[in-house]
């Protein structure tokens, strides 16, 4: 623990979440297509809320295809999630 900090925190873990965090976007950057990342970028790490069919309208997808790409995205981004989570 760092002591002398008005809010002492634990750097090992805040080293590890960084690693997290790099891990993640490196995933996202080199495992998945251009539309299925932006997927994955507006649906879950955005600042703002975002609904399905905004995201399908900003893309310029058609819903069913969409859908289809969002099902392969959520999957790879739930299993990096895992892997990253239970390897650190």
């Amino acid at each position: 623990m760092i002591v002398g900090h008005i809010f002492p925190k634990l750097q090992e873990n805040d080293e590890a979440n960084e690693l997290k965090v790099i891990q993640m976007e490196r995933a996202l950057e080199y495992s998945l297509d251009p539309i299925k990342c932006q997927i994955i970028e507006m649906k879950y790490l955005s600042h703002e809320r975002q609904n399905d069919i905004n995201i399908y309208m900003d893309i310029g997808l058609q819903k069913t295809p969409y859908y289809e790409k969002k099902k392969v995205a959520d999957r790879f981004f739930y299993f990096g999630l895992f892997c990253v989570i239970n390897l650190f």
